[in-house]
């Protein structure tokens, strides 16, 4: 049995991109700042976690890898199995870990049940024990509405929020966003649920958990280029390589460690032949480059656009609007809002963004002065409350047959 501090577990899926990932990593440091910092262990299948550097008390899980296809399905990122076969792997894993580490919360993130019901039998062993509390964290939008309702009655997701989770915590503003009006979630869900604000990532830029960017020296100003995890960025790369940048402005490009080596390889062959023209596979220390960037063009990820918003850069969003439209919806009412610029993917071309990148700049609405930015000192404070609250054991009936049928 482990003793000392209080147990942590942050858990995500991580089937796309490095948004989960980077979430997770503000949120296990913010709950480190404390007298007594936490043990906090990292589920996820995210590999690239290992670039950056771990908060005080903190470890990963690697699980094996899983991403999404073209068609929306998901596959093997790097085992050549089926993805029943994967899941099976780590339902097994997460399961066991979970018992082992004996966790005062859970924290996990989007998905209640898991990829594919995998969190399931981790869910029933902590009901059963009635120590951990459980939360579920969710970024500002999820989808339309429709989808979103549709997709949590057939994942049967709001019977397992309403039964097992004690907490549901949104990291973003509610003038964004009110899940409980536009989802449906109704008064169960709703009396648990808290709006902690975004979760803003400038505390990076305090050297702790990051390097210092191999461009920190880079002259002139910088017109930033980036595409997330990179698995679906590149026709936005190639876009923003072929565009002109305004006088003394050097393009620079984060392509992410999953797009495809041959899309990589080809801006590596196009930025030698600019001097203006930049290329990183993947860099950790994106807040250095934020920080320093005068326009930034991007696709629309939570993580992304939150960053970019907490740094109050001049930006230009084009937005993923498959299989998802969070992307959409989340950039159109920011630029309602007269904080971004938004590019309809289907106008994606050099010459839109170079227009974009010389025309005169537009005053801003600065976003930390209307939206709320305080979410991890908030969600400190949420997890100490949930933790020093009685531990009571849970005697509601397990949710449904979904729950039995996964779980066996």
């Amino acid at each position: 049995m482990l003793t000392g501090a209080n147990r942590i577990v942050l858990y995500s899926h991580d089937t796309m991109g490095l948004g989960h990932t980077r979430r997770n990593l503000l949120l296990a440091r913010a709950l480190s700042n404390s007298r007594v910092p936490p043990s906090t262990l990292m589920i996820f299948g995210a590999a690239d976690a290992q670039a950056w550097r771990m908060p005080y008390g903190t470890e990963c899980l690697t699980l094996p890898a899983v991403m999404k296809n073209d068609r929306g399905r998901y596959v093997g990122r790097n085992l050549d199995l089926p993805v029943e076969s994967i899941i099976a792997v780590r339902r097994q894993v997460i399961a066991a870990s979970i018992a082992a580490f004996d966790p005062d919360l859970v924290i996990v993130d989007k998905v209640p049940s898991g990829m594919g019901g995998e969190l399931l039998p981790a869910i029933r062993q902590l009901r059963r024990r009635g120590k951990a509390k459980l939360v579920l964290g969710l970024r500002d939008v999820l989808d339309e509405p429709s989808a979103v309702r549709s997709e949590w009655i057939r994942e049967g997701n709001f019977e397992l929020v309403s039964d097992s989770y004690d907490a549901v915590w949104v990291y973003g503003d509610r003038a964004i966003c009110d899940p409980v009006v536009e989802y449906g979630f109704g008064p169960a869900i709703a009396a648990k649920l808290h709006h902690t604000g975004y979760l803003d990532p400038r505390v990076r830029l305090d050297g702790v958990d990051l390097p210092a960017s191999p461009l920190a020296d880079l002259p002139g100003n910088i017109a930033l280029c980036l595409v997330g995890g990179g698995q679906d960025g590149a026709p936005l790369a190639r876009s923003f390589a072929d565009a002109a940048y305004p006088r003394n402005t050097t393009g620079v490009i984060v392509t992410g460690p999953h797009m495809p080596e041959a899309d990589y390889q080809a801006l590596v062959t196009r930025a030698a032949a600019r001097v203006d023209l930049r290329v990183l596979r993947f860099e950790p220390n994106t807040d250095a480059l934020l920080a320093r960037a005068s326009h930034v063009i991007s696709m629309g990820g939570y993580n992304t656009v939150m960053e970019i918003l907490a740094h109050e850069k001049r930006a230009l969003i084009i937005p993923r609007t498959t299989p998802r439209t969070e992307q959409l919806i989340r950039a159109e009412r920011l630029q309602a809002l007269g904080m971004i610029d938004v590019l309809d993917p289907g106008e994606l071309a050099p010459a839109r963004l170079a227009q974009w990148l010389q025309s005169p700049a537009v005053p801003r609405v600065r976003a930390r002065s209307q939206l709320d930015f305080s979410g991890l000192g908030r969600v400190n404070l949420l997890a100490r409350s949930l933790m020093t609250a009685p531990k009571v054991r849970r005697i509601r009936p397990e949710p449904a047959a979904r729950l039995a049928a996964l779980v066996g």
